[in-house]
C-alpha cells in the first residue's frame, strides 16, 4: 500500500494573513500612542502641581529668610503664577484654578502675601481639570502653614 502526500507548495502569506497582521499592528500602536499621549498630559499637570506648591513654600522661606513680606501671585488675566522677582510658570490650559480668602490686588490678579514673621495672608486654591480636584491647598494665616488635601 502506497500513501501518497500532496506536497504544499506555499511560498508568502495569503492576503488575508497580511491584513489580519496590519490590523494587529495598527491596534497596537494606537493603543501604545494614548498610553503615550495621557501620560504626557498627565505629567504636565502634574508638574504645574508641583510648581505651584514649591513656588509657595518657596515664597514663604523667601519672606523668612530676606525679612521682607513676598506675594505668591496667581494672575488669570496672563495666566501664570508668580512670586518674588524672578519665579513665574504659566498656567497649563487644561487646568483651572480657584480660590477662596485671596487678597485681589487688581483685576483677575490674586494673591497671598507671607511676612516675615512666618505668617500669612491665608486662603484656599483648589486645582482643578475638567471640574474635577487634583490638588486642594490650605494657608494658614496665624503660622503660613501650607497644607495639601
Amino acid at each position: 500500500m502506497i500513501f501518497l502526500f500532496k506536497k504544499n507548495n506555499r511560498k508568502g502569506f495569503t492576503l488575508i494573513e497580511l491584513l489580519i497582521v496590519l490590523v494587529i499592528i495598527g491596534l497596537s500602536t494606537a493603543l501604545v500612542f494614548l498610553s503615550v499621549t495621557s501620560g504626557f498630559f498627565r505629567s504636565e499637570e502634574r508638574k504645574f502641581i508641583e510648581f505651584f506648591n514649591s513656588g509657595l513654600l518657596r515664597a514663604k522661606s523667601e519672606s523668612l529668610c530676606n525679612g521682607s513680606s513676598v506675594w505668591f501671585i496667581i494672575d488669570s488675566e496672563t495666566r501664570e503664577i508668580r512670586w518674588g522677582k524672578k519665579e513665574k510658570e504659566s498656567i497649563p490650559e487644561t487646568i483651572q484654578i480657584e480660590a477662596n480668602g485671596l487678597e485681589e490686588l487688581e483685576q483677575g490678579v490674586f494673591g497671598i502675601l507671607f511676612f516675615p514673621d512666618g505668617s500669612s495672608s491665608g486662603g484656599e486654591i483648589e486645582i482643578k481639570k475638567d471640574n474635577k480636584t487634583l490638588e486642594k491647598v490650605t494657608i494658614s494665616r496665624l503660622f503660613g502653614g501650607i497644607t495639601r488635601h
